[in-house]
């Protein structure tokens, strides 16, 4: 009994010193029936954000370029224009987050937004 307590103990301890924290840097996808989100986070703090109608055409407008900043879980977003949101986030695992961002003007009403990781598969060519 004492053996396998130690077996868990040391599984449980080298799980925890070998798994690393996810990392906000990459490319997330939100979706809803009419727009898709993408947003692309840099490593340098940079992000830019794309919305595409369903019908696939990019609104040119709507491709909005800024800055970020991750402290705990508070993300905040600093846009070209100078505006700034700020939500709370949190990892589900390390391909999908929640987003919560509430009205400045009334704490009840908030969006939750489930981002997803775009992750790219690379295609193997047959040799010809």
């Amino acid at each position: 009994m004492k053996r396998s307590f130690s077996i868990l103990i040391l599984i449980f301890l080298t799980k925890l010193a070998l798994s690393q924290a996810p990392s906000l840097v990459g490319d997330w996808s939100w979706s809803n029936s009419k727009y898709k989100t993408l947003l692309f986070f840099k490593e340098d703090g940079r992000i830019s954000m794309h919305i595409i109608s369903k019908m696939g055409t990019t609104l040119d407008t709507a491709v909005t370029i800024g800055s970020y900043r991750l402290r705990d879980t508070t993300l905040t977003l600093r846009w070209e224009d100078m505006s700034e949101v700020t939500s709370t986030l949190k990892f589900i695992d390390k391909n999908t987050f929640q987003n919560i961002i509430v009205n400045m003007n009334d704490s009840t009403d908030k969006d939750v937004l489930i981002f997803r990781r775009l992750v790219s598969k690379a295609v193997a060519l047959p040799k010809q």
